[in-house]
């Protein structure tokens, strides 16, 4: 289960995301300022650190070129995802508009990208309290954790639906072989076909 700790630090990340991004971009005064900006961020994170880390590792040789065309292609789908995301905000989108549809449509935390369905899975699943959830997703009030958990009350067959579809491993095994995208089991990584 460590897994949920890495979890739980991308629902941080992307549930500041769009919040952050909107509020810089509106200071900066210019879209090309604020994906400036990401692109530095991507770099640092996504260029210094692995390669750093490779080095100590003696690990900056024989990539796949599968993968690797695989991984650079992910790449430039998030960054033209967040060029897409700063227009939205450029023409006059809001947070609180944009990053539901960003996120299929899945009902979020209103200035977060937390879905309202993590928070119910924290409450009725794991039996954590409002205080608890809110230690473990520091963004979060408990008046938003509360507001969360009523508006799943007032919809809670549609976001039932959405977490027994999000935990059910044959729906997610049937949609990567749509996909074609193959599992191995011996070290549970994916590989696109």
């Amino acid at each position: 289960m460590v897994w949920m700790i890495f979890v739980a630090g991308a629902v941080l990340s992307w549930g500041a995301y769009g919040a952050l991004l909107h509020q810089g971009q509106t200071q900066l005064g210019n879209p090309l300022k604020a994906l400036l900006c990401v692109g530095v961020a991507y770099f640092l994170m996504g260029v210094i650190v692995p390669v750093a880390a490779l080095s100590a590792q003696g690990g900056l040789s024989g990539f796949n070129t599968n993968g690797l065309i695989m991984a650079t292609g992910a790449g430039a789908l998030g960054a033209a995802g967040a060029v897409c995301i700063i227009w939205a905000f450029r023409s006059g989108g809001l947070p609180v508009y944009v990053m539901p549809l960003v996120f299929g449509g899945a009902p979020i935390v209103k200035g977060t990208r937390v879905p309202v369905r993590a928070i119910v899975t924290y409450y009725l699943s794991c039996g954590d309290t409002v205080e608890t959830i809110a230690q473990q997703l520091p963004p979060l009030t408990p008046a938003q954790i509360h507001d969360a958990l009523s508006y799943y009350y007032d919809h809670q067959s549609e976001i039932d639906e959405e977490r027994r579809r999000n935990e059910d491993e044959s729906y997610w095994r049937s949609y990567l072989q749509e996909h074609e995208v193959a599992i191995d089991a011996s070290d549970r990584t994916l590989h696109a076909g």
